[in-house]
């Protein structure tokens, strides 16, 4: 579980594959399991305007009950995206979760798996780091 501390985070997730889409995002792991969210982005290798995608209104929770997986912290962010050409803001949810081996501290950096959605298609099983500050 995590220590009673604020904790910022930065949390990266991508295929690694050259042209693939990245999920980023950075902001602080709050006691009690609220997300502050900094700024959350899909980014990808694509001519303008499409190659980053910000993540509107975002928000998230964390915790150890997050998947019904008491051994992994899971990570879940929340927001809205802007879907061309009429511009409609759909509401997203991006999920992550990371093994966990006792109390988080800072400079510590997690690895795991999650999941985000790029222009309607999920991007599922994607290698992710949590890097804690």
């Amino acid at each position: 579980m995590a220590d009673a501390a604020a904790l910022k985070f930065t949390l990266t997730a991508t295929t690694g594959l050259m042209g693939a889409p990245t999920f980023r995002c950075n902001g602080v792991l709050k006691p009690g399991g609220a997300v502050e969210v900094e700024n959350a982005e899909i980014t990808q290798a694509l001519p303008p305007p499409h190659g980053v995608t910000p993540i509107t209104g975002p928000s998230g929770r964390w915790g150890n009950d997050i998947f019904n997986n008491q051994e992994n912290l899971g990570i879940i962010i929340t927001g809205g995206v802007a879907s061309p050409p009429a511009q409609v803001v759909m509401r997203v949810e991006c999920g992550f979760q990371f093994p966990e081996k006792g109390a988080l501290k800072a400079g510590e950096t997690l690895k795991g798996r999650g999941s985000f959605p790029n222009q309607g298609q999920p991007m599922e099983d994607v290698p992710a780091e949590l890097k804690l500050s």
